[in-house]
C-alpha cells in the first residue's frame, strides 16, 4: 500500500516522454515544477525522534530506527514502520540515512500490522543477545549510570530527575493509573493474547527494548563510511547523536582509565575557590579512528582542560614540546633499509596522563557523569590533577621529559639526540642495535632483533601502551617493508579523503596523463585584480586545501613542492586562477598514485657524475646533495626561487623549494645562496645520521650547475662581484673548507633540484619525477 502510494508520487512528479516537452504530470496539472527535496529513498533507515515524555531518563536515547515507507501528503510528514513496538505512523523529525536498510527474518517480526507484509530471504536484523558497552565490573562505581526500576509496583514510580510523582499515567491516551515505564499503556495491553496497535501518537518504547533496536542499529552502522558520520564538536551534540550509544561508550572507557589511574582527586569547589586559584574549563572531544584502509576502528573521546583558561606563570611555566621533524622520520627509514632493520609500532595509551603535573590546577569535571560533579551530600566538585590530563598546556612537554627520563636511565641506556629530541638510539657492543622515532605518542622502533623482547616488555611495564605490531600506518602514511627490507611510504589514503572532501565527483580514471598544471598557468599566477573576484575567491576553500596539499609535499611528494611554494605566495588575497590551480594540484597527486616514495638501501646510478666520485657518494651510504636556483626566471613572481634534494640511501630524506631571501645581482650569486642553505640542511642531516650512529666522515658531494658558484666557494679572494656577498651565503664556502662538503659542477640536464626551483614543460617534468626523484 505505501510502497504503491510512493512509486505513483515518484511517478507524478517524474518527467514522461507522453507530454509536451517531457513535463512531469504535476507541471501538467499545476502549471509548476515539483519540490523533490523531501523525496527519500524508499525503505531506508529513518531516525525518528522521541519526545520526552517517552525518554526513561536524560541519558536515554533520543532516536529508534524506523523504516521509510513514504511521504504522507496528508500531514506534510513521512509514513515510518517502528520495529521495536511494531507500529506504523506519522512522523516529522527524522534523521535519514538513505544507504542503508533493515534486514528481517518472517520469524523474527510478531504481530505484524495487516497493512504490512513480511519481507522474506534476508539477513537478521535481531541477533540474540545484548552488546555491553564494557565490562561492567571495569567501570568504577562513581561513573556507572544509574538503571530504571524495573520492579516498581503499579502507581508508583519516580517520575524524573526530582521525582515527580502524579496518579495518573504522564502518556495523554493512556487510561491506567500511573505505573513503571517499561510496563505497557493501556492501548498496548494484549487482549485475548493480541497486543492492541494505536496508530495515534507514539507511546514509549521500554528501555530494554530499545536497547536491543539501538544495538543491533549501532551494529548496521559500524559498515559506514566515515563520510556518513558526523563527528560531534560538543558533549550535547555527542549526545543526541544517532551515534550516541559508541560515543557514550568512548566517553566512558576514557573516564574509566582516568580513574583507574588516579589522574585527580576530587575537591569540593568552596575549598577550590578559597585557595585563590583559577578553576579551569573543561571539555569534550570526539575523533573517529580509521585504519590504513580507510575503514573505521573505533570511535574515540578524549576528556581535555581548556588550556586557553590556564595563565603562565601560575598555572604553567613553559609550553613547549619538539616533535618528529619530517626530514628525521625519512632519515629513520633510510637508515632502516641501509641496515636492515625491522620496523615496530608502539601507541601509548593516554600518554599525557602518564607524566606528573608540576602545578596545582582545579579543572571543572566531566559533563555526562554526575556522580563526579557532585559528592553523596549534593556539595559541588572540582578536579584537582595529579597528572598532566590532555588539553594543559604544559601536558605534552612533560610527557616528553617523562619519556626521554625513562629511555636515558641506566636500565634503558638509550641516548637522546640534541639535534632532535625525538630521536633515541641504543647500539651494544654485541651488535644489538635499537633506533626509536617519537612523534608524541606514536613509537617506531627500528631494530635487528637481538633485544626487541627485552624492550617491549619493559616500555610496556613502565607506560600504558600497546604493541601495534609491524609499522603500516603512520601520521597519515602508509609505510611497507618488504622482504628485502627496503621501505616504500605513500598518502593514497590521504588523497583520497582530500578528492572527496574539494572535488567530490571526480574520477581518476579521466586523466591519462597527469600533469600539476601547464607551466606557463604557474608563472603567470597573481593576487585577486578587483573587489569582486577577491569575493570570489573569498567563498573558496583556498586556505583548506592549501593546509591540506602542504602536508602531502611536505612528507611523500616533493614533485608538488615548487607548486606549493607558489601558491603559498597568495595565501592573504587569492586569485580565482590559484584555486583552480589548486584544484589542478590535487587532480595531478589523486592521478598518479604510482609515484611512491623508495628507500632501497642502494646509492643508485647517477647521471652525469664520473666513476670517481661515484664511488666516494657510495662509500657514504649514498648521501648526495643537489642544489639549484632561478635568477630572473621568477620575474612574474617577483623573487627568485632556490630548491635542494638531498639523497640517502636510495631516496631523498630532504627537499624544499623556497623563496632565496638575499637578492642576487647575478645568477651566481643565486646559485651561491642556494648551495648555501643546502649546506645548513646538511649539516642538520649529517648531525642526526651521526646520532642514529651512521656519522659522516668523508665530505658530502655537493652537485651545483653554475661553474661561478663553484669558483667563488673554492677561492679564497673576493672579486668587485663577490665583495658584496652576506656571511650567510658564505656558509658554503665555510662547510668546504673544514671538509664537510665537496662541490661539483653538473650540467642542468642532471640538476635533480631543477624542478624545485621552476614549473618543468610536460616532455621534462615527467622524466625528472620518476628518474630525478626516484618516485616509483
Amino acid at each position: 500500500e505505501y510502497a504503491l502510494l510512493h512509486a505513483a508520487m515518484l511517478h507524478n512528479v517524474l518527467p514522461s516522454s507522453k507530454l509536451p516537452d517531457e513535463i512531469s504530470p504535476y507541471d501538467a496539472l499545476k502549471g509548476k515544477q515539483p519540490d523533490v527535496s523531501k523525496f527519500k529513498t524508499w525503505g531506508c533507515i529513518a531516525w525518528h525522534h522521541l519526545h520526552d515524555h517517552e525518554r526513561q531518563n536524560k541519558v536515554s536515547p533520543v532516536a529508534v530506527p524506523s523504516i521509510h515507507l513514504g511521504f504522507d501528503p496528508q500531514r506534510n510528514g513521512y509514513i515510518i514502520y517502528l520495529p521495536h513496538n511494531n507500529r506504523i505512523t506519522s512522523s516529522y523529525h527524522l534523521t535519514f540515512q538513505e544507504s542503508k536498510f533493515m534486514k528481517f527474518k518472517d520469524s523474527e517480526i510478531r504481530d505484524i500490522p495487516p497493512s504490512i507484509d513480511p519481507l522474506d530471504n534476508l539477513t537478521p536484523l535481531y541477533k540474540e543477545g545484548k552488546r555491553k558497552m564494557v565490562d561492567e565490573e571495569e567501570i568504577p562505581k562513581e561513573i556507572r549510570l544509574p538503571q530504571p526500576n524495573s520492579n516498581a509496583p503499579e502507581g508508583e514510580e519516580h517520575g524524573g530527575v526530582d521525582g515527580e510523582t502524579s496518579e495518573r499515567c504522564h502518556h495523554p491516551q493512556c487510561t491506567r493509573g500511573k505505573h513503571s515505564r517499561d510496563e505497557p499503556h493501556s492501548f498496548e495491553m494484549e487482549v485475548d493474547g493480541q497486543k492492541r496497535v494505536t496508530r495515534g501518537t507514539p507511546n514509549y518504547v521500554s528501555r530494554i527494548i530499545l536497547d536491543d533496536v539501538i544495538d543491533q542499529a549501532m551494529e548496521i552502522s559500524t559498515d559506514l563510511e566515515l563520510s556518513d558520520i558526523k563527528v560531534p564538536k560538543t558533549f550535547e551534540e555527542a549526545d543526541t547523536s544517532i551515534h550516541k550509544q559508541h560515543w557514550r561508550e568512548s566517553m566512558v572507557k576514557e573516564i574509566t582509565d582516568l580513574l583507574k589511574h588516579d589522574t585527580w582527586k576530587l575537591v569540593k569547589r568552596s575549598i577550590a575557590q578559597k585557595s585563590g586559584q583559577r578553576i579551569n574549563k573543561s571539555k569534550w572531544a570526539y575523533t573517529v579512528k580509521t585504519n590504513r584502509e580507510g575503514a573505521i576502528e573505533r570511535f574515540k573521546s578524549r576528556f581535555c582542560v581548556c588550556g586557553y583558561s590556564q595563565t603562565q606563570g601560575v598555572d604553567y611555566d613553559q609550553s613547549f614540546s619538539a616533535t618528529l621533524r619530517s626530514t628525521s622520520l625519512r632519515a629513520l627509514l633510510a637508515v632502516a633499509s641501509q641496515e636492515r632493520l625491522s620496523l615496530e609500532h608502539f601507541d601509548v595509551t593516554s600518554a599525557f596522563t602518564q607524566a606528573e603535573i608540576d602545578a596545582i590546577l582545579y579543572v571543572e569535571p566531566p559533563k555526562g557523569f554526575p556522580n563526579l560533579q557532585k559528592n553523596e551530600r549534593g556539595e559541588d566538585m572540582v578536579l584537582e590533577l595529579k597528572k598532566a590530563l590532555y588539553g594543559t598546556k604544559q601536558a605534552s612537554r612533560l610527557w616528553q621529559f617523562a619519556l626521554r627520563d625513562f629511555l636515558m636511565s641506566p636500565e634503558m641506556g638509550f641516548t637522546n639526540s640534541p639535534h632532535d629530541p625525538c630521536l633515541f638510539a641504543r647500539r651494544d657492543k654485541d651488535g644489538s642495535v635499537m633506533l626509536l622515532g617519537v612523534y608524541v605518542d606514536d613509537i617506531i622502533c627500528a631494530h635487528n632483533r637481538m633485544n626487541f623482547n627485552w624492550f617491549k616488555e619493559s616500555f610496556t611495564k613502565k607506560f600504558r601502551s600497546k604493541h601495534l605490531g609491524k609499522l603500516s600506518w603512520f601520521l597519515g602514511m602508509a609505510v611497507d617493508q618488504h622482504d628485502d627490507y627496503s621501505i616504500c611510504i605513500n598518502q593514497h589514503k590521504y588523497i583520497s579523503k582530500l578528492i572527496e572532501r574539494f572535488i567530490p565527483n571526480f574520477s581518476t580514471s579521466s586523466v591519462r596523463h597527469p600533469m600539476p598544471c601547464n607551466a606557463e598557468v604557474f608563472k603567470q599566477l597573481s593576487s585577486a585584480k578587483d573587489d569582486i573576484e577577491r569575493e570570489k575567491a573569498s567563498q573558496k576553500p583556498y586556505m583548506q586545501l592549501i593546509g591540506s596539499l602542504l602536508y602531502l609535499s611536505t612528507m611523500t611528494r616533493p614533485d608538488i613542492s615548487y607548486h606549493m611554494s607558489v601558491l603559498c605566495s597568495f595565501m592573504q588575497d587569492p586569485s580565482l586562477d590559484c584555486y583552480n590551480a589548486a584544484l589542478g594540484l590535487l587532480i595531478y597527486v589523486a592521478s598518479s598514485e604510482e609515484y611512491v616514495m623508495k628507500f632501497d638501501g642502494k646509492a643508485g646510478s647517477l647521471q652525469g657524475i664520473d666513476h670517481q666520485v661515484h664511488d666516494r657518494i657510495t662509500k657514504n651510504h649514498g648521501l648526495v646533495a643537489y642544489s639549484d636556483a632561478s635568477w630572473h626566471d621568477s620575474d612574474e613572481l617577483g623573487y627568485d626561487m632556490f630548491g635542494y634534494v638531498i639523497y640517502f640511501a636510495g631516496g631523498p630524506i630532504a627537499f624544499t623549494s623556497k623563496r632565496i631571501k638575499v637578492v642576487a645581482k647575478s645568477s651566481a650569486e643565486a646559485e651561491y645562496a642556494a648551495a648555501a642553505y643546502t649546506c645548513m640542511e646538511l649539516t642538520f642531516v649529517r648531525n642526526i645520521l651521526g646520532d642514529l650512529g651512521y656519522p659522516v666522515k668523508a665530505p658530502v658531494i655537493l652537485c651545483v650547475d653554475n661553474k661561478a658558484a663553484v669558483d667563488i666557494c673554492k677561492s679564497m679572494g673576493v672579486t668587485k662581484r663577490s665583495k658584496h656577498f652576506t656571511d650567510a651565503i658564505h656558509y658554503f664556502r665555510r662547510c668546504y673548507f673544514h671538509k664537510e662538503v665537496f662541490p661539483i659542477l653538473v650540467d642542468t640536464h642532471n640538476q635533480c633540484a631543477d624542478g624545485f626551483t621552476k614549473p618543468l614543460e610536460k616532455v621534462k617534468f615527467k622524466p625528472w619525477c620518476s628518474r630525478v626523484l626516484r618516485l616509483k
